[in-house]
């Protein structure tokens, strides 16, 4: 069995978001947050696209436009 993340497989995160601006963290996820890869995506479609191929205890950094995400 892989440990590669890819569609259709179970898959556990944690995460941060960090302000790029002011380098201040505003959100720490420390529980990991279980989801299916590629299936009702909830997450930043950029944020999916980077973790797809990554492996067991991978740490991605991406970039999210909140504009993008929630608009102006």
């Amino acid at each position: 069995m892989s440990d590669t993340i890819e569609d259709e497989k179970f898959g556990e995160l944690k995460y941060k978001v960090i302000d790029n601006k002011t380098g201040d963290v505003l959100v720490t996820v420390e529980y990991p947050i279980g989801y299916v890869h590629g299936v009702n995506d909830v997450m930043s479609e950029d944020v999916t696209k980077q973790l797809y191929g990554k492996k067991v205890g991978d740490i991605i950094e991406v970039p999210v436009n909140t504009a993008k995400l929630y608009g102006e």
